[in-house]
């Protein structure tokens, strides 16, 4: 958690060169970030918009209201919020105990977002044609990724590569949601 450390004269004694490689691609980033603004836009996190500045994220609860959270960034910060007790108890239905994680992630990313200017999500060059591409689309693609793993005890590991231009269709799904 440090760059580096010097000595009372400026000199280096000591530099951090932190291991970097990348996990998920540019593109896969973005696009994942488009299907999570519509979490914010027209989801289960409408209570969490920034005015016009754009949000991506994922609100989560587990089954029995136990815990509830939010994750979410801007193109500017990443913050999340979860509310719950140590003890595993049930949050009340009274009162706001299931949506005050929703009020404190929106008061505190308002604040710090209050005098920044409104930017998009960085749309990457590795992304063509990016407007044929719907959500519900993406959201579909993933729902069928997910449901092939973990059947019959086995996990696969999928992998996709969609080659500039990106040019699969919705339509090639349908039959999996029927």
């Amino acid at each position: 958690f440090y760059t580096t450390v010097t000595d009372t004269d400026g000199n280096i004694i000591l530099e951090n060169q932190p291991d970097s490689h990348e996990t998920v691609s540019d593109s896969t980033a973005y696009l994942l970030t488009s299907a999570m603004e519509d979490v914010v836009t027209k989801g289960t996190g409408t209570a969490l918009r920034l005015g016009s500045m754009p949000v991506a994220g994922k609100t989560g609860t587990t089954s029995d209201y136990n815990d509830v959270w939010f994750a979410g960034y801007t193109p500017y910060y990443t913050a999340t919020v979860w509310a719950g007790y140590d003890g595993n108890q049930k949050l009340a239905k009274s009162g706001n105990y299931r949506t005050y994680h929703k009020t404190l992630w929106q008061k505190i990313m308002k604040r710090i977002h209050e005098d920044l200017p409104v930017i998009d999500f960085q749309i990457p060059n590795s992304v063509v044609g990016s407007s044929a591409i719907t959500t519900s689309c993406m959201i579909r693609l993933v729902v069928i990724l997910s449901l092939t793993w973990g059947l019959d005890d086995t996990l696969y590991i999928c992998s996709i590569v969609i080659p500039p231009p990106i040019s699969f269709s919705c339509a090639l799904q349908e039959p999996f949601f029927s």
